[in-house]
């Protein structure tokens, strides 16, 4: 099934605007575990504090065998990694292939017992499964139920827009030559499935990046949601981030069709995936965004013994 819709081009009067002097470094690789490659991540704000989940790899690790981890800052741009389990700030393990991935944590203000929320891919006999994992810190995972069955091995970005909530998740369209596309899955308020995952938005199989790999859905505000989509090369192993907004989840319009340079200046990158959620800085219409990037190729992620990934953010200002 599908609700594919098509990219239009945006004639609206919104301005979005990279401020290239506010990019920061944020996190690199540090402790053994995560020493062969960081992955995915996001951040969370709440009042002074602000908290970070990432997955890591250790030597020899692939997936669902890396560990889902804990950082915290006050200031969103240094990082500590406070001993949780074993010493260390691992959450979740990945010992015998029973690790998480994909990972993403959103807040559900609703449940005042269990506020904290994640959507992740874990194996059952073999087969990925999507899940959705409560918590009533952020830190301790126990209480889970199973949403759908998918293959998913790119990050959710999860949209509480209207009452509902909007999944943008990997789509892999297998018929008619293989395709990763976003597909979108939508929960009631109580988080059940009332719109299983479906095909929303595809590259062109012909054109120069056939592949969208990764969503990063991001809420503005009420009327403004953001996706920097990863679009991918399999060919030439490169990869564009693009811009696309919508206002209402089922028209969408392409802003920039080429954001590579806005995040990495001249810095040389041929893998980058942006995070989900954008974060209000105390300016005027203005966001953190943040972003991975590294210089190794997609194609030397299963082989390479370590591949050196770092954690960026950027100002984004909206001007209407």
């Amino acid at each position: 099934m599908s609700i594919e819709t098509h990219l239009k081009t945006y004639t609206g009067s919104l301005k979005f605007e990279f401020l290239p002097e506010s990019v920061e470094k944020v996190f690199s690789a540090q402790m053994p575990w995560e020493l062969r490659r960081l992955n995915y991540y996001n951040v969370i704000q709440k009042d002074s504090n602000w908290s970070m989940w990432y997955s890591s790899f250790g030597y020899n690790q692939l997936n669902f065998e890396g560990s889902f981890c804990f950082a915290n800052s006050a200031d969103g741009k240094s990082w500590q990694r406070p001993l949780i389990n074993n010493n260390t700030n691992i959450l979740v393990s990945g010992d015998n292939a029973t690790g998480v991935t994909g990972t993403f944590v959103f807040i559900d203000s609703t449940d005042h017992k269990y506020p904290y929320k994640m959507i992740c891919s874990r194996l059952v006999e073999g087969q990925q499964k999507t899940f959705l994992y409560s918590s009533p810190d952020g830190l301790a995972w126990k209480k889970y139920t199973q949403l759908y069955d998918m293959m998913q091995d790119s990050q959710f970005s999860v949209v509480n827009f209207n009452g509902a909530y909007y999944i943008f998740l990997r789509y892999n369209k297998f018929h008619d030559g293989y395709q990763r596309a976003i597909g979108l899955s939508i929960l009631d308020k109580s988080l059940n499935v009332i719109q299983r995952p479906m095909l929303l938005l595809k590259a062109d199989i012909n054109s120069s990046y056939p592949h969208i790999y990764n969503s990063a859905a991001s809420k503005i505000n009420d009327s403004t949601i953001l996706l920097f989509p990863t679009y991918f090369d399999e060919e030439t192993n490169t990869v564009r981030v693009k811009i696309i907004y919508t206002n209402n989840l089922q028209d969408y319009y392409l802003i920039n069709d080429d954001i590579n340079s806005k995040l990495f200046g001249e810095g040389k990158v041929n893998w980058a995936i942006v995070s989900p959620g954008v974060i209000p800085t105390e300016e005027k219409n203005t966001y953190w965004v943040y972003y991975y990037g590294t210089e190794t190729k997609h194609a030397a992620f299963t082989s390479l013994p370590k591949i050196n990934v770092t954690y960026y953010r950027i100002k984004l200002v909206v001007h209407s």
